[in-house]
């Protein structure tokens, strides 16, 4: 129940501070999500930062409903602010499947587990996956701000395949096993920091708020069924990395359709 809750505060926060306009959106964006990973020491960590998010969320929207009643806006109506969105399919099928990918992330180290690494290499790759999940957010929010949020997930698909190849090469290569969790945890939680940068791309700031509960629903949905199936499956650790290859690989022609399509979703 408390991982349920955990990772239905990770899915809500990075949009709860994607409400304030900043030139730096996705690095700030990436710094809130960097410390909410903090809570891989402790849970205790993840809800403070939630919590914190939840306050800051309030005072922006204070701050906008004092703009929104400036003479002009005061008309503003549900019907002038949400239009029909049509052609989303691949963005939302793109999403689908880095949750996918993302729910399979416990893959390395049952993988190491399974080839029965040296104990050293193990625990070096738990302290380079957790500095991955601290370092991930902050790099690719910083990407997206000047790169913009397409290449940026371009760049997190091929980091993304890089990190499973050197996780393939650990049985030969053992000493690619800690890089390989190092940068698969960089990709994963990268996908936090990017997912509201894209969708703020496609939609805008007053779409978002009528589309993001359905949105939310299925990929939380979505990220459930993953873990229930990676954990109720009797499948081999190296299966799935097979998997996330193939998601990886689906991943990017449906970011390409989809970015070609967002001038008909505007």
């Amino acid at each position: 129940m408390l991982q349920f809750l955990l990772t239905l505060m990770l899915f809500i926060m990075p949009f709860l501070l994607a409400q304030k306009d900043s030139p730096h959106l996705g690095l700030h964006t990436g710094l809130w999500v960097s410390l909410f990973f903090w809570g891989r020491l402790h849970p205790f960590f993840s809800i403070l930062i939630f919590t914190v998010s939840v306050f800051y969320y309030i005072v922006v929207q204070r701050n906008e409903s004092a703009w929104s009643s400036l003479p002009g806006l005061e008309n503003l109506t549900w019907s002038h602010v949400w239009i029909p969105r049509s052609r989303t399919r691949p963005l939302t099928a793109f999403l689908a499947v880095l949750i996918i990918f993302c729910a399979f992330g416990n893959v390395c180290a049952d993988y190491g587990a399974a080839l029965n690494l040296n104990p050293l290499i193990q625990e070096s790759a738990l302290f380079l996956g957790f500095a991955g999940s601290l370092t991930g957010p902050i790099l690719f929010g910083a990407c997206s701000d000047k790169k913009g949020p397409f290449s940026a997930f371009m760049w997190l698909l091929l980091v993304g395949l890089g990190a499973l190849a050197f996780i393939a090469l650990s049985p030969d290569f053992p000493y690619f096993f800690p890089l390989g969790s190092l940068l698969i945890q960089v990709v994963i939680c990268g996908v936090f920091t990017l997912m509201p940068q894209l969708l703020l791309r496609f939609y805008g700031k007053p779409q978002l708020h009528f589309v993001l509960p359905f949105l939310l629903l299925f990929l939380a949905g979505l990220w459930s069924g993953a873990l229930f199936f990676y954990h109720g499956a009797d499948a081999l650790p190296q299966d799935y990395l097979l998997s996330m290859v193939f998601l990886l690989v689906m991943a990017l022609p449906l970011a390409r359709k989809a970015w070609r399509r967002r001038l008909g979703v505007l």
